[in-house]
């Protein structure tokens, strides 16, 4: 954790010498976000039709981070360090669920990866959610191997800290708690067979609540229901400005067919200005 910590200390600082604003343009939006709580702006006014949604969606991490500008100020910086510190939680909790499986020095390097991998590194030092992603699927872990126990306590203790895992994911990003939710299913049913059946009820019993409280119906069937028939739109509109191959299928269609149709002279000729 100490490495993990110093890893993601020298980019903050590296970020501030590099650049006076955001490396990653999304941080903005978080930053701004908070700093509207903390002056008690309305965030529909902040932003219209969609500021109290993205609050709402993402609450897990927008609440710590209006939490942290309210006590030590509303700055990139303040948000950068609680990243920081989430993403340095995640190496640990790493170890933690590694040392049930592997001998000490292995733990330790499984946790090591966390600390010190760039990706992770980069991403816990931005003011951006993807720390507390990956706290919360690490928590998921750690709950999983209590609750994967054939001791009542640490069975009951376990089901209380995955439920607790995959609710953070609910209010953080909903498809990867669906994910989480479902590979629980999966990994619940593989589990030693003493007190199998309890175990398989409770898993489903998550499954089931976890996404229904998060807004995403019983074992997120609404999230499916509305997610999978917009795919292509989706994937269409964020490849908008992209050097992307990937279109409606019907859009292609037709710029195939237009192309075909336009006389060589004419698709020749220059564009009017705009």
């Amino acid at each position: 954790m100490v490495v993990a910590f110093a890893a993601r200390l020298v980019v903050v600082a590296a970020s501030a010498v590099v650049t006076s604003g955001y490396l990653i343009p999304d941080e903005q939006q978080y930053v701004a976000m908070g700093q509207a709580v903390v002056r008690g702006v309305p965030l529909d006014q902040w932003y219209p039709g969609y500021g109290q949604s993205l609050y709402d969606a993402t609450r897990t991490f927008s609440a710590s981070l209006v939490l942290m500008f309210d006590l030590f100020g509303a700055t990139r910086l303040t948000g950068q360090l609680l990243a920081a510190v989430v993403g340095t939680a995640a190496a640990g909790v790493t170890v933690a669920v590694a040392s049930r499986f592997l001998h000490p020095p292995y733990a330790l390097a499984a946790g090591l990866v966390v600390a010190i991998t760039p990706s992770q590194v980069l991403f816990s030092a931005v003011v951006l959610r993807e720390a507390h992603v990956w706290l919360a699927l690490a928590v998921v872990a750690w709950g999983f191997v209590q609750f994967a126990s054939t001791d009542w306590r640490r069975l009951a203790g376990g089901f209380a800290i995955v439920a607790a895992g995959l609710l953070a994911l609910a209010f953080l990003r909903q498809q990867t708690m669906l994910a989480a939710v479902w590979a629980l299913v999966l990994a619940v049913v593989f589990t030693p067979r003493q007190r199998w059946m309890p175990r398989v009820a409770a898993g489903l019993a998550i499954a089931a609540i976890v996404p229904l409280v998060g807004g995403k119906g019983v074992g997120g069937w609404h999230l499916l229901a509305s997610a999978v028939p917009q795919l292509e739109s989706v994937r269409a509109t964020l490849a908008v400005g992209a050097n992307s191959a990937f279109e409606p299928a019907q859009a292609g269609a037709d710029a195939v067919a237009a192309a075909a149709a336009t006389p060589p002279a004419a698709a020749a000729e220059p564009a009017a200005p705009a």
